[in-house]
């Protein structure tokens, strides 16, 4: 299976989506699906954020979360640009 880790985790956070009646997606794909440099990115910043930050363990993740999205849109938008170029 072929999926979008981006789309994914955007979906995640989609406002239309919260208490609209859907029955989620047990299959979905989950933060272990991540891409292999995405996924260590993701748990380093968990971990300072939860450590420095001395937030519990799930609002580590959450906001490391949050941080992994905007980082993959920006490398995904600076590849989008050279390929213009």
């Amino acid at each position: 299976m072929i999926y979008n880790a981006l789309i994914f985790l955007q979906d995640l956070f989609r406002p239309d989506a919260i208490g609209n009646g859907q029955v989620p997606d047990l299959q979905a794909p989950g933060i272990e699906d991540l891409p292999g440099d995405w996924r260590v990115w993701f748990e380093e910043r968990a971990a300072i954020i939860e450590y420095d930050g001395g937030l519990p363990r799930e609002r580590a993740e959450a906001s490391a979360l949050a941080e992994t999205i905007t980082a993959m849109e920006k490398q995904s938008a600076a590849e989008q640009v050279e390929k213009k170029n």
